[in-house]
């Protein structure tokens, strides 16, 4: 089965897919655009700031290597959980699609508890020009509104939820859905 995990900046999906691919012993799909702004050497909002100018060439070498590695991974291990902005959109065959959701206020004191910002103000800045680039970019590159929740599984708000409680009702939910 392939489960996967989106949500705007600070929502909880990769802390939530790392706890769901640990509780259902699948593996992972865990390469982000973090991961490819540090290869190249530059931060986040400096590799999506290429990306926004690039007619996608970026975007559609990060979007195949993460389909390529799920798709694989379904064959050889029988599924996967991956969370990426665009994975439920790009990804064929997806067996739950999770989108999670928390308010711009409650994204803003996560961002600064990561200590990823000082102020308030940056915080919200940063949260603004991430979210929006990616909306931009994959309207652009795919016409796929990252905002349109419609075809989604599961549809969480963890506004007032301890990662721990987000965890668990997105596992009972897999639960639920799969009879496990």
């Amino acid at each position: 089965m392939i489960i996967c995990i989106t949500g705007f900046t600070a929502t909880g999906k990769d802390t939530t897919a790392d706890y769901i691919a640990k509780k259902l012993n699948l593996p992972r799909v865990n390469y982000t655009f973090k991961d490819m702004a540090k290869e190249r050497g530059i931060d986040l909002i400096e590799l999506q700031k290429i990306a926004s100018q690039d007619d996608g060439e970026i975007d559609k070498e990060f979007d195949k290597k993460q389909v390529e590695e799920a798709q694989r991974l379904k064959r050889e291990k029988g599924g996967c959980v991956v969370s990426t902005w665009i994975a439920p959109w790009m990804i064929k065959n997806v067996d739950f699609k999770i989108y999670l959701y928390a308010t711009e206020e409650e994204r803003i004191k996560r961002v600064l508890k990561r200590g990823d910002r000082q102020t308030k103000e940056e915080a919200k800045r940063y949260l603004k020009e991430k979210d929006w680039n990616n909306i931009d970019r994959y309207k652009k590159y795919y016409d796929i509104d990252i905002r349109d929740i419609s075809n989604f599984d599961y549809v969480l708000d963890g506004t007032h939820l301890s990662i721990e409680e987000q965890n668990e009702k997105v596992l009972t939910e897999i639960k639920k859905k799969f009879d496990l």
